[in-house]
């Protein structure tokens, strides 16, 4: 529900960063946030 939802930031090189979280590569956000999104586990692959 909304009590997990987070605000994600984009950064360069191909970095995520969760809010409250340090900036993490693509694959170790996928790895580590097994149930984001499905869209946006979608998106990211495309790049991890």
């Amino acid at each position: 529900g909304k009590q997990n939802e987070k605000i994600v930031k984009f950064l360069p090189g191909n970095l995520i960063q969760v809010e409250g979280k340090k900036e993490m590569s693509y694959k170790d956000f996928l790895n580590g946030y097994l149930d984001a999104n499905p869209k946006l586990r979608v998106f990211l692959e495309q790049y991890a």
